[in-house]
């Protein structure tokens, strides 16, 4: 089961989402996609993180297990996801 959340992307939370984004992929090995539109970045690259500030992207981690979907979920809430 996979689960995707909502994230507004901005100026003052790009950096924050990339540098999560990295923390998760070492901690657990687990990537994260970001999704605009058509558009699919890797959340560990702070340049394309950039490249969607003011946007309200979609959050795809790329594991199947539900403690780690909750721990990446919980990281992200202060930076402003929601489902």
């Amino acid at each position: 089961m996979k689960r995707e959340f909502l994230i507004n992307i901005t100026m003052e939370n790009a950096q924050c989402i990339a540098t999560v984004c990295n923390e998760i992929k070492s901690q657990f090995d687990v990537y994260i996609d970001i999704k605009y539109g058509r558009q699919i970045i890797d959340g560990s690259s702070v340049l394309g993180v950039y490249s969607l500030v003011n946007h309200l992207a979609i959050v795809c981690p790329v594991t199947d297990d539900e403690e780690v979907l909750r721990v990446i979920f919980d990281k992200f809430v202060p930076l402003g996801a929601f489902n």
